[in-house]
């Protein structure tokens, strides 16, 4: 890593610098980056990549908010490719640039995976992701985990109305009150083998949801009795 008065930058991109004022933001720039997360992963990770500039404008085409972040981190000198384009091929960079990066999309178990690998081992810092997102994720992953696992004239629709992420085995729909949340924190592994077999009892066991199977588990174990839904929160026929 080299050192440009604070900024950490890799030292392949030293031959790359130029003067920060010599460069400048897009005046058409439409997107609005997030420059807290770009500023976050440039003092955890340093400068990784070149800003993309016209040449004959010295307008940023490619990491306004990268530029944005290191000038604000007090840098005199910024790493640049410059591009020897007109100004309409310049826009259609510009515009691209953002847009492609927009239409990707994700393959979710491989996020949670790599999410969890570096939650685990260190820390979630530089990476654009909280510990929240990946809680958010594998919730969000709890349905498509079990369904894989069954054939789906088995299972019921889910529900994502409000909170209520109960994943339903029997016809009918759980409508919304009062409710609370229960967060496991738990390893992929043991997550999807934890949502794996309380979906398979849910079906053994002719129960609606998970939190269905838990409570009887709970129930059997600890010989008490599950306390009844309130009348609004019932399940619909």
């Amino acid at each position: 890593m080299i050192d440009v008065d604070g900024v950490q930058m890799h030292d392949s991109l030293k031959p790359q610098l130029v003067p920060i004022g010599s460069v400048s933001e897009h005046p058409d720039n439409p997107r609005r980056g997030e420059v807290d997360k770009i500023a976050e992963s440039v003092t955890a990770n340093g400068v990784y990549k070149p800003i993309i500039v016209q040449k004959s404008t010295g307008f940023i085409l490619s990491g306004n908010h990268t530029y944005r972040a290191i000038s604000q981190a007090g840098a005199s000198r910024v790493p640049v490719i410059y591009l020897d384009v007109d100004e309409a091929r310049a826009k259609a960079i510009l515009l691209a640039d953002n847009r492609t990066s927009e239409l990707g999309g994700y393959d979710e178990s491989q996020l949670i995976d790599l999410l969890t690998e570096l939650s685990e081992g260190a820390t979630l810092t530089g990476t654009g992701y909280t510990e929240d997102d990946l809680s958010d994720l594998l919730v969000s992953m709890e349905p498509k985990a079990a369904a894989k696992q069954h054939d789906a004239d088995q299972l019921d629709e889910y529900n994502s109305d409000g909170l209520d992420i109960t994943v339903g085995f029997a016809e009918g729909q759980r409508k919304v009150a009062g409710r609370r949340m229960v967060v496991l924190d738990l390893s992929v592994n043991r997550y999807l083998w934890l949502i794996d077999n309380l979906a398979r009892l849910g079906v053994d066991m002719e129960l609606e949801s998970n939190a269905d199977v838990l409570m009887a588990l709970v129930a059997q174990a600890t010989g008490t009795e599950v306390p009844p839904l309130p009348a609004e929160d019932e399940v619909a026929a």
